[in-house]
């Protein structure tokens, strides 16, 4: 069965599309920043109409406002520390099994390593030793004739 020759089951438009992006934009961008604005703008109305909107009074709200903000960024940093505590958690479970699997194959590479280097390497070395044992042995017999 050939894929390219199904039908479409949704037959959506490009406009539908562009006005679905445009609803999705005013509720999640448009909408906050209007609101927040219209808070803003409504303490700022508040404070005119009291009539005790003094230097102090507008250095308190702005600080306010700023720790506001503080504190929501502070939350996401939080949460965002927090996912990566979990991840790690998660991961400090998951990751040994295949690292313990690689150290265990890296051993054994090591020891099967070793084990060819010493048998490739024993014809040379065993007759050499063999050779100068022979040469000492002369030697020490001769020093003991000469005396």
């Amino acid at each position: 069965m050939d894929p390219f020759s199904l039908k479409k089951r949704y037959r959506i438009t490009g406009e539908e599309v562009k006005a679905a992006w445009r609803h999705q934009l005013r509720w999640q961008i448009y909408f906050p920043l209007g609101l927040g604005l219209f808070v803003v703008g409504l303490l700022i109305g508040l404070l005119w109409l009291s009539q005790s909107g003094d230097a102090s009074v507008w250095a308190d709200i702005s600080l306010i406002l700023l720790f506001a903000l503080a504190i929501i960024f502070g939350f996401v940093g939080l949460v965002v520390i927090v996912m990566a505590v979990i991840g790690v958690i998660y991961l400090t479970r998951v990751i040994p099994p295949p690292f313990d699997r690689t150290r265990e194959a890296a051993f054994d590479a090591q020891a099967t390593v070793s084990q060819a280097s010493r048998a490739a390497t024993k014809p040379l070395i065993v007759p050499q030793a063999a050779t100068y044992a022979l040469m000492t042995g002369v030697r020490y017999l001769a020093g003991i004739f000469k005396g």
